[in-house]
């Protein structure tokens, strides 16, 4: 599910093929403008990119998570509900394709957990030209608790934002083979685990992006504090708790430039084959109306 990101669909969408994802399911949720449709063109045509809009009640996410399931679902052997922020990879230099990975789970586990590693804004205050794995390369050295979830469709009973309900006798597991118990408690699938770990596979998480940007976003999801949602750190009510919000998720501390590294050329020579990258890493600030 996506709501202008422009500037970033080409680059996610190249990063994950390089990492051996095959096809993109995209959920257009009430983006300002129409430029997606000629962004993603090429991938619509060439047969990777099924290109729909969001269902939303109150919440856009989960309703849409379960038409995806209800209506592609038994396309799939591996599904991977993640964001547009969030890059997805073998953590394992030497390992390229996720379905490398994948396989040791397949007969074991209806899904992995795999942990968030949180990249802040590397001191950018505008975001420079480029690929935002190349500009943005400090993150928190400590791997964060959150997770999200690759799993086999035919083994989700229900559709969550982070983890899932299962039919019986399966459960996801985390990258160590432990099993991820439903939280009976509150009614939820677990979406943090104790142990955060990243060996095998990992999310960056590009939560922040510039400064200028991760303000920027405030204007964007203002509609959101109109409905019920009351966690600041999802959607901040006030442009002072935003100026906080920024301060704790601009993670730094450690460099790290594995992305960049293991898939830039390769995302680099996609970008080149269909024309070059028609949204640059530059501020985007649509016209918004709500």
């Amino acid at each position: 599910v996506f709501r202008d990101e422009d500037a970033f669909l080409q680059e996610w969408i190249e990063f994950h093929l390089c990492a051996g994802v095959e096809h993109f399911f995209l959920y257009n949720h009430e983006s300002s403008s129409k430029d997606h449709e000629a962004i993603l063109a090429p991938y619509v045509e060439a047969g990777l990119v099924t290109l729909e809009q969001a269902l939303c009640d109150i919440h856009c996410q989960v309703p849409t998570y379960q038409a995806l399931l209800q209506h592609h679902g038994s396309k799939c052997v591996w599904l991977a509900l993640i964001d547009i922020d969030e890059f997805l990879y073998p953590a394992e230099p030497s390992t390229l394709s996720l379905s490398t990975v994948l396989k040791s789970y397949e007969d074991h586990a209806a899904g992995v957990c795999i942990h968030w590693i949180i990249y802040g804004s590397s001191n950018h205050i505008e975001a420079p030209r480029g690929l935002l794995i190349d500009n943005f390369d400090q993150r928190s050295p400590t791997i964060h608790p959150v997770v999200k979830t690759i799993a086999q469709p035919r083994r989700i009973a229900r559709a969550w934002a982070h983890n899932h309900e299962y039919i019986s006798g399966w459960t996801a597991v985390n990258e160590r083979f432990e099993p991820v118990p439903f939280d009976t408690a509150s009614g939820e699938p677990l979406s943090e685990l104790p142990t955060p770990s990243a060996s095998l596979l990992r999310i960056n998480h590009y939560r922040v992006k510039s400064i200028s940007h991760a303000r920027w976003r405030y204007v964007r999801d203002s509609t959101f504090r109109l409905n019920d949602f009351e966690n600041p750190d999802v959607f901040p009510d006030t442009e002072e708790q935003h100026e906080e919000w920024i301060k704790r998720w601009d993670a730094g501390g450690m460099t790290d430039q594995s992305a960049a590294v293991q898939y830039g050329d390769c995302v680099r020579e996609g970008l080149q084959r269909r024309g070059g990258q028609r949204g640059f890493m530059t501020e985007v600030r649509p016209h918004l109306e709500f």
